[in-house]
């Protein structure tokens, strides 16, 4: 029984037979200009192209590589006109490959053309010379040389030659040691011990006790007035003293970095804790009791310059600095 073809459905732009194939209708999308101004529609053709050439260049090894056919130019030819369409990597990478079939056919026809000049021996040379330059019977070497002067250059003539032609040997001399000066029996030198350098030492550790204690005492003083209870193992947050109005000298930055070093040895000490206070946010401080056990050790980074300083002796209202190297009153 003969079958009856059956019409095409249409269903979500694809075309469905009823053998089960299916064949995309061509997008509208394929004809919108891309980048260069080149569609998909023309990318597809290029490719499509690229690949016929691709096969011709491997199906027509023979005739690319021999020395008396056309087909080598061609095709260079046709790749080069291919090459000028190329606007993006994928179809640069097809004519890469068209490249390199081009390029091992090349190299096969400079082997060829080796093999097919035609090799010349002393003999032949020879015969050659004799019947252009002996037609009477000898050898005209005069016009043989004026032949050749052309392929030659002339030898340089004597006037251009500046010197003797031997170069005479030269004589190294003999280096002569030279005999040290008596410079009489040796002295013996005498070096002085100087303690400076201790007492130095003494007296930048005394000076650092000595802003330690001040600290200390003023922190002490302060905490008295307000009615504050030193940090416990048990309580390390609470309420302190204001870090920045303590520490902080708007005059001077040097003392105000050695206060904030100061401090810090208190801390290490475990003599003293620095917290933030929740309800203001900013870092307080206040002695501490040493514990018993050891104390975990901490490292906070403070980030300082003389411009804050004094932006924050405005903003505290900082006129006079509690620890004044001169020993001046809390």
């Amino acid at each position: 029984m003969p079958r009856t073809k059956q019409p095409l459905s249409q269903e979500n732009g694809m075309a469905t037979s009823q053998g089960g194939t299916k064949r995309k209708k061509r997008d509208k999308s394929d004809k919108v200009p891309v980048c260069e101004g080149q569609t998909e529609e023309e990318r597809r053709v290029l490719r499509q192209e690229q690949r016929t050439l691709q096969d011709h260049i491997s199906e027509r090894q023979g005739d690319l590589c021999a020395l008396d056919n056309s087909a080598f130019a061609d095709h260079r030819d046709e790749a080069n006109d291919l090459f000028k369409k190329v606007r993006f990597n994928r179809e640069m990478v097809n004519d890469g490959d068209i490249m390199v079939g081009l390029a091992e056919c090349a190299m096969k026809r400079a082997g060829a053309l080796a093999k097919s000049v035609k090799q010349y021996g002393a003999a032949d040379i020879v015969k050659a010379l004799g019947s252009e330059f002996g037609k009477t019977g000898e050898m005209d070497w005069a016009e043989l040389g004026r032949a050749g002067a052309g392929l030659f250059r002339a030898p340089p003539e004597l006037r251009f030659l500046c010197g003797p032609l031997e170069k005479p040997q030269k004589e190294r001399k003999k280096a002569e040691r030279r005999k040290k000066a008596d410079q009489g029996p040796a002295e013996a030198t005498q070096f002085d011990t100087r303690q400076g350098d201790d007492q130095d030492g003494d007296a930048v550790d005394e000076a650092t006790n000595l802003r330690l204690q001040r600290l200390n005492d003023v922190m002490a003083a302060r905490m008295r007035r307000g009615g504050l209870e030193p940090a416990t193992a048990d309580e390390t947050s609470g309420p302190g003293l204001d870090l920045m109005s303590l520490l902080v000298n708007p005059d001077s930055f040097c003392e105000t970095a050695e206060n904030f070093f100061d401090l810090s040895f208190l801390v290490k000490d475990a003599k003293a804790s620095v917290h933030i206070d929740d309800e203001t946010g900013l870092p307080t401080c206040r002695l501490a009791e040493q514990p018993e056990e050891a104390v975990p050790k901490t490292q906070n980074v403070v980030v300082l310059s003389m411009r804050d300083c004094q932006e924050i002796g405005r903003l505290w209202g900082i006129d006079k600095t509690p620890l004044e190297r001169d020993g001046g009153a809390a």
